[in-house]
């Protein structure tokens, strides 16, 4: 890559909207400038104190807050529709379920919504990169999330939390799973205190009506939460969850993915499941042809973007290891790491309502691997999901055609209402061809 360029994303394959930014090398100095009036720079996680291990975070208990400070910068105009935001760091559980950290940012509405109860949205943004500096509070920035700004619009507080933790680490669902659930019980907690300043608050602490979103890869760290729900966080009271572009199984979208545009993803999840465990990292390196491992490791510096124009439609596969990828995977440590993080449907069952949706053509997830979780598995053993299987589009498509079904649903948990087409909550299990959108470009 050269020392300097412009990179201009129109779509980013695994996020919750279509969007552009601009992003230097990894070469160089890296800071994203804030849209406020001092115009002062944000720090990336890798140089701010505030990112750094707290002093005994192993002794606290999981969802604990062991630091926070209003969010710098001017993110709250960014954002928009927000009176406030905070960015707070918690004490979670890794992978090998031994003690972690990770943070979090809450955006507080500028008004709640008129029901009895606060509503809570966990927006699981797919970030998709092995470097802590491409998480969503470092990235939520450059703008392009205008998502958030909407749920604020309609009175709901909004957590978004760095769910990989403070290791990167892509790709592994134990640790994305305690660490969104551990997200949600530490903002909980906060937002009582938070909401009783807003103008119409009541004297009454509300109770939280909570439901969490996302898609690919922010699926991914909501499902595994669901799954572990019942068995890491049964006191956490949760109300129902929209998925789309569902990851199911981590080995077929390897499979899938080598020499195209999503290629950059390979580097980065083979970096990420590693991220917690030095034995499994070397197992990978030792994969590598020395003459290639320098460049396929510079992912541990990229964000999703970069690491998608360095990678883009490479046959990672063939350029930088030895052998085939089954034999990557296949190293002792690396393959008990996907055995136990890369495949949903083994972990527990989700104790919420469920609106799912999926196209059928979806390049990068194959739809048969969905159909089976939740055909196969949630729907036998009684969960109450809606799945929808769009003929229109794909991966990129359906990110923007199920938008709408996902906020009606959404808004059927968290204002008790029901709208449009999406089932109301309660409705057991539903599986449905849909050709909705009108978007169907491939990417």
């Amino acid at each position: 890559m050269a020392s300097s360029y412009l990179l201009r994303v129109a779509v980013y394959c695994c996020s919750f909207c279509t969007v552009s930014f601009a992003y230097q090398s990894t070469s160089e100095a890296s800071t994203i400038v804030s849209r406020d009036p001092n115009n002062s720079q944000i720090l990336p996680p890798s140089q701010d104190p505030f990112y750094s291990t707290p002093s005994g975070y192993k002794n606290a208990a999981p969802g604990s807050i062991l630091r926070q400070r209003m969010t710098p910068g001017n993110l709250t105009a960014i954002t928009g529709n927000c009176s406030s935001s905070y960015q707070l760091l918690y004490r979670t559980t890794d992978s090998n379920h031994q003690p972690a950290w990770a943070v979090t940012t809450l955006f507080i509405p500028h008004m709640r919504n008129d029901t009895n109860h606060a509503s809570l949205l966990s927006y699981q943004i797919p970030y998709d990169a092995a470097s802590i500096d491409g998480g969503p509070s470092y990235l939520m920035y450059t703008g392009g999330f205008p998502d958030i700004g909407i749920a604020l619009g309609q009175g709901w507080v909004v957590n978004v939390p760095d769910f990989e933790g403070s290791h990167a680490a892509f790709g592994l669902g134990i640790s994305s799973g305690y660490s969104v659930l551990d997200s949600i019980r530490a903002v909980q907690s906060l937002i009582p205190n938070v909401i009783s300043k807003q103008p119409q608050a009541k004297t009454t602490i509300p109770s939280i009506r909570t439901a969490l979103w996302g898609y690919s890869g922010g699926s991914i760290a909501s499902l595994w939460a669901l799954e572990l729900h019942a068995g890491y966080a049964s006191d956490l009271p949760l109300h129902g969850a929209a998925v789309g572009g569902v990851v199911t199984n981590m080995t077929s979208t390897l499979d899938e993915i080598t020499g195209t545009f999503s290629a950059g993803l390979m580097p980065s999840v083979l970096l990420g499941i590693t991220a917690e465990d030095p034995t499994a990292r070397a197992e990978l390196v030792s994969q590598l042809k020395p003459e290639n491992a320098s460049i396929l490791l510079s992912a541990l510096d990229m964000n999703y973007y970069q690491a998608a124009a360095a990678f883009n439609n490479q046959d990672v596969v063939a350029d930088y290891f030895k052998k085939d990828l089954a034999s990557v995977l296949a190293q002792p440590t690396i393959k008990h790491i996907i055995d136990n993080n890369g495949y949903l449907g083994y972990h527990g069952i989700p104790q919420v309502p469920l609106c799912v949706y999926k196209a059928i053509g979806d390049e990068l997830a194959p739809v048969k691997e969905t159909d089976h979780l939740i055909e196969d598995v949630y729907c036998q053993v009684g969960v109450d999901v809606r799945y929808e299987r769009n003929t229109i589009g794909g991966h990129i498509s359906e990110n923007s055609n199920g938008i709408a079904r996902s906020r009606q649903f959404l808004t059927s948990v968290l204002e008790g209402t029901d709208q449009g087409e999406v089932a109301p909550v309660g409705a057991g299990c539903t599986v449905v061809n849909v050709t909705i959108g009108t978007t169907t470009t491939p990417p």
